[in-house]
């Protein structure tokens, strides 16, 4: 018989539950089982849901799941006998017989092209900065955890996800600097000259004191690492500007 990368992603989340249910019907935990890494679980239930109802992958998940089939091969060979469902026909492939099976790339419905959206990150103004990225668990955890550790999300509103832009907008502090450049470094968020500008000019901050100076009848004020001052000039600046409407 021919199978498909979907049969086996199915038959691996069946095996997955196999040995619980057998052991206790009424409560499936995932005590002993055969997938191990909770990332796998969720990946193999999230797709497997998919392919019952008739969907099909994306070419990248389609690699990552004959990924995932590969790395827990030798699942498939071993004795399973079923007492909730005793006339079910398993699919018993040595781990060879897996790999040939991931190695034809066989489809139900043949995947579609993955769209291709790049990491970027660019400087909105106002101590802000726009992160766009493909749809990422691992990458949209780490930006939601840029939030200032002294002015924490729940307070002041950023990081948050712009629906319209489809940004997460995140705001940046002495505080969370040395994360934020982590995270552009790691996941490899391109970047352009005005974003290295602001990020530089945040570093060198750090260093800085905050200064007013009156000329010309007008003050000019430079807040550097002091956020209740920066806050107050704008505040005072919008102000200002809608007077002048």
């Amino acid at each position: 018989m021919t199978y498909t990368i979907e049969d086996l992603l199915e038959e691996l989340e069946e095996i997955n539950h196999y040995q619980v249910r057998a052991i206790s019907f009424g409560s499936v935990k995932y005590v002993n089982s055969v997938v191990t890494s909770p990332a796998d679980r969720k990946f193999i239930s999230d797709l497997c849901q998919r392919t019952k109802t008739g969907g099909n992958f994306s070419t990248k998940q389609a690699e990552i799941a004959k990924k995932i089939i590969r790395k827990y091969a030798s699942a498939f060979s071993q004795k399973r006998e079923s007492n909730y469902a005793p006339q079910k026909t398993y699919i018993m492939l040595t781990e060879l017989e897996v790999h040939a099976v991931c190695d034809r790339s066989l489809f139900r419905i043949e995947p579609y092209i993955s769209s291709n959206v790049p990491r970027i990150v660019r400087y909105l103004g106002h101590r802000k900065l726009g992160f766009q990225s493909k749809y990422s668990p691992q990458v949209i955890e780490k930006i939601k955890s840029l939030g200032d550790p002294i002015n924490p999300s729940k307070k002041s509103g950023f990081p948050y996800f712009n629906k319209k832009h489809k940004i997460w907008v995140v705001e940046v502090t002495e505080n969370n600097l040395e994360k934020v450049m982590k995270v552009i470094k790691k996941f490899n968020f391109e970047f352009d000259e005005d974003t290295v500008q602001f990020l530089t000019d945040c570093t060198n901050s750090t260093t800085m004191q905050s200064t007013a100076e009156v000329k010309d009848n007008m003050i000019y004020i430079t807040s550097q690492n002091n956020d209740l001052l920066a806050r107050w000039v704008e505040n005072i600046l919008s102000i200002e500007e809608l007077m002048n409407v």
